[in-house]
């Protein structure tokens, strides 16, 4: 009888430990070839012809479309500069510069993977519409409430992430990931 019940053991172990290490890896985000910049990580391989097995799960779990190696790349950030995760009901200043690309979208997603409904009606920004400074940075509130210049609505709570895309742009080479000048998520406070 110990042999048997060592078995059963044995066998709940591995299933609880291989199932919990597959949630966590498909359900916390993706963790195979994926790259820093700053504070932003993007997974360049997401969109490639042949992704690897825990990318297509996370495909099909969100039913994100990724962007194409041609096409571009996308950054995500669901923490600020000091590391303290994104969260609705606060206000936060995206400042400095974005790599080189043709076209840029900011863009701001709930735990969900959803664009949050404003009453604004502003759902993005893009690099065509931005108001920059005369050095040519850029400087984009992320608030629940209207403020003056770049204003990126958000809501009053939950979990967040934001989300840059680069279309047409040498940011997608993982050997550039370190040279690459990213902007910066500040926390200026919360309600």
């Amino acid at each position: 009888m110990p042999f048997v019940l060592r078995l059963i053991v044995a066998v709940l172990v591995a299933v609880v430990v291989g199932l919990g290490s597959a949630w966590l890896t498909v359900g916390e985000g993706w963790a195979f070839r994926s790259y820093k910049a700053g504070d932003w990580t993007a997974w360049p391989e997401g969109g490639s012809a042949t992704p690897d097995p825990y990318s297509r799960a996370i495909l099909a779990r969100t039913a994100q479309i990724p962007l194409g190696g041609g096409e571009g790349i996308a950054f995500f950030a669901s923490r600020d500069s000091d590391r303290a995760p994104l969260r609705g009901g606060c206000e936060y200043v995206l400042t400095g510069d974005t790599p080189l690309a043709r076209l840029w979208t900011l863009s701001v997603v709930d735990a969900k993977g959803e664009v949050p409904r404003h009453r604004s009606g502003r759902t993005h920004f893009h690099s065509r519409e931005v108001l920059r400074k005369p050095d040519g940075s850029l400087e984009i509130t992320l608030s629940p409430l209207a403020r003056p210049g770049n204003w990126m609505p958000i809501p009053d709570s939950g979990a967040l992430t934001v989300v840059l895309r680069l279309y047409d742009s040498g940011a997608a080479n993982p050997r550039t990931a370190g040279a690459l000048i990213m902007p910066r998520i500040e926390w200026k406070g919360c309600r």
